[in-house]
C-alpha cells in the first residue's frame, strides 16, 4: 500500500508526522502480510473436497482471519490518510479525503465501491431503481451520486437530517458523506447516477461545475451541512429528465471513451443542479429535526394508514403533538407535499388500484371506499391528478 501523496519518512522534520507515518507504515505492511496469509488459506479451503468446504468456510480460523483483515484493513486506512492530511495541512492545503476518513472513525458505516456496478471500467452508471436493500443502511461512497425522483416518495437522512423527497426532487452526494434512502411508495422510481470525477477531461479542473463538486466535498469534509434534497421548477426537471434519459441511451451504446457524450451529459446535469444549489431555499432541510422528526413521521405514519377515514389537521396536530401551523409548514418540507394534497394523492392512487383490480365497483362505490364523501370532489381531484376523468379511466380496464 503506498503512501498518500508519496509520502516519505525522509526528510520528515514533524515528530507527530513521523510517526503517524511510520505507524500507517507498519500498519500497512502488516495488512499486506495478512492478506497473503488469508489467500493461501482461501486456496487451500478451495482445494478441498465439496462436503467439506461450507466447514472450512465456516471455521473458526477463517473467520478470525477475516476480522483480523477488516481490522488492518480499515486502522491503516485511517492512519495513512491522517497522515496525508497532517502533510497537507502543513502545506496549507486540506485533504479531500477527510470526510471518509470521518465516517470511519466515528461510525464505521458501509462503504460503497464503484466496483459494485461491474462496468467494465467505464466511469459512470446510471439505472433505474424502485427500491434498494444496499441504500436502506447508512453507508457511504468513493464516487459522486447524483439521484432523481421521476416518481412516488423516497426518505433521505444523514446522521444528523433527514427528509422526504417528492417527484421533481433531487440531491447531489460527494464521496465519503454518510446517508440512506428508504423507499416509502411502492410505485417509487428514481434515476441513480454514479459517477467518478476523473470521468471528465483534463481541462475540466478549469470549469465552474469542477468548483461545484469540490466545494461539495469541502463541505463534507468540513462539517457543513449538506443539502438532502434539490427542489427543481417545472423547466428544470423537464430537461434534467431528458439529459439522463439521453445518459441511458448512451450507456447502452458503449461508445469509445474519446467518442462518448457521458462526460457532456453528466456536466450538463450538474449544472441544473448547480443552479438551485445554492439558491435553494432555507427552509428546504428540515429544522431541528430531533425535535420535529418523529412527530411529523407520526403523522405521516398514521395518514398511509388511515387516509381512508376523515382526517383533519386539528386532529392530527393534537394526536402529536403539535401545533396546527406547525404542522403545516413542517409537513410540507418533510414530505414534499401540504398535508391535503399528501392525503389526496394517497386516495387517488388508491382509486386508480381499485379501477383496475375491481371492475365490479362503481365509481361512487370506489369513491366512498377510498374517503370521498363527495363523488364531484373525487372526479375534480381524480381529473387532476391522473389527467382524465376516472369513467375514461375505467372504460380502458373495462373493455
Amino acid at each position: 500500500m503506498p503512501m498518500p501523496g508519496s509520502l516519505s519518512l525522509l526528510g520528515c522534520r514533524c515528530p507527530k508526522l513521523k510517526t503517524c507515518l511510520f505507524a500507517g507504515d507498519v500498519l500497512a505492511r502488516g495488512f499486506k502480510s495478512l492478506r497473503s496469509s488469508f489467500e493461501k488459506l482461501s486456496c487451500s479451503c478451495a482445494l478441498r473436497p465439496r462436503e467439506e468446504l461450507c466447514g472450512a468456510a465456516s471455521s473458526p480460523i477463517l473467520q478470525s482471519f477475516r476480522k483480523t483483515l477488516h481490522f488492518f484493513q480499515i486502522r491503516s486506512f485511517c492512519l495513512l490518510q491522517n497522515a496525508s492530511g497532517r502533510y497537507n495541512s502543513i502545506q496549507g492545503r486540506a485533504h479531500p479525503a477527510a470526510a471518509k476518513r470521518d465516517v470511519i472513525d466515528k461510525k464505521m458505516d458501509k462503504l460503497i465501491t464503484f466496483d459494485h456496478f461491474n462496468t467494465g471500467g467505464r466511469r459512470y452508471h446510471i439505472y433505474m431503481l424502485s427500491e434498494s436493500a444496499v441504500a436502506q443502511d447508512m453507508h457511504y461512497h468513493n464516487y459522486f451520486q447524483l439521484l432523481y425522483v421521476l416518481r412516488g416518495q423516497i426518505g433521505h437522512d444523514s446522521h444528523s437530517d433527514g427528509i422526504i423527497l417528492g417527484r421533481g426532487d433531487a440531491f447531489m452526494i460527494p464521496p465519503g458523506f454518510a446517508h440512506k434512502l428508504s423507499f416509502i411508495n411502492p410505485n417509487t422510481q428514481v434515476y441513480s447516477l454514479a459517477f467518478s470525477a476523473d470521468l471528465f477531461h483534463s481541462g475540466f479542473s478549469q470549469s465552474n461545475i469542477y468548483k461545484f463538486l469540490t466545494g461539495l466535498q469541502s463541505h463534507s469534509s468540513g462539517g457543513e451541512q449538506i443539502h438532502l434534497r434539490i427542489e427543481l421548477n417545472e423547466d428544470q426537471r423537464t430537461i434534467l429528465r431528458s439529459l439522463l434519459d439521453c445518459l441511458i441511451k448512451e450507456q447502452e451504446i458503449c461508445a469509445m471513451d474519446e467518442y462518448s457524450a457521458a462526460p457532456s451529459l453528466i456536466a450538463s446535469s450538474l449544472y441544473i443542479l448547480a443552479q438551485n444549489y445554492y439558491t435553494e431555499p432555507v427552509h428546504s432541510v428540515l429544522p431541528s429535526p430531533g425535535r420535529y422528526k418523529i412527530n411529523i413521521s407520526g403523522c405521516v405514519d398514521y395518514i398511509n394508514k388511515h387516509y381512508r377515514e376523515e382526517i383533519s389537521a386539528e386532529e392530527l396536530a393534537r394526536m402529536f403533538s403539535i401545533s396546527k401551523s406547525t404542522l403545516y409548514e413542517l409537513f410540507s418540507q418533510y414530505t414534499g407535499l401540504p398535508l391535503k394534497q399528501y392525503i389526496r394523492n394517497k386516495r387517488i392512487l388508491d382509486a386508480e388500484l381499485l379501477i383496475r383490480t375491481r371492475p365490479g365497483m362503481t365509481l361512487s362505490e370506489i369513491a366512498s371506499e377510498v374517503g370521498y364523501s363527495e363523488p364531484s370532489t373525487f372526479y375534480r381531484n381524480f381529473m387532476e391528478l391522473v389527467g382524465v376523468s376516472p369513467s375514461r379511466y375505467k372504460r380502458t380496464y373495462d373493455k
